[in-house]
This record gives C-alpha cells, sequence and structure tokens, in this order.
C-alpha cells in the first residue's frame, strides 16, 4: 500500500467519524452550501482569503521591523 492509499484511507475513516455518508465528501457538503446560501456563500472563501493575506502580509512586516529594529545602548 502506497503513502497516497494510507492518506485516502485516513480522509474517509475522518469523514466517516465526522458523520459523513460513505461516499460522500467534503466537496459535497461545501456544494450543498453554496446552493443553500447562494451569492452570500462567496463571503465566507473572500473573508478566509483576504484574512490570510492580512496575516501573511503583517508577518512579513513584523519580521522586518524585527530584523531592522535598533535596540538603544544603555
Amino acid at each position: 500500500m502506497g503513502k497516497g492509499k494510507n492518506v485516502d484511507a485516513i480522509y474517509h475513516k475522518l469523514l466517516w467519524f465526522m458523520g459523513f455518508k460513505t461516499g460522500e465528501h467534503v466537496s459535497n457538503m461545501l456544494a450543498r452550501q453554496k446552493k443553500r446560501l447562494g451569492k452570500w456563500w462567496w463571503i465566507f472563501p473572500i473573508t478566509t482569503v483576504i484574512g490570510t493575506l492580512a496575516l501573511f502580509f503583517f508577518e512579513i512586516w513584523m519580521m522586518v521591523h524585527v530584523a531592522a529594529f535598533k535596540l538603544e545602548e544603555s
């Protein structure tokens, strides 16, 4: 059994544990949400992308800030 089959088996066991029907995937759940929420569904992925980018740029800014920061000699 290769690595891919192990990961696939773990994924399906996790889906089963979370209450998904056999043969159902996360994509099915997301499609149901999109159908139920209509255009409002797009708020979730867009907010996730914006939040992730904001955190990413904050981390870059913090890294540059700390690298360039000069401690005052006492």
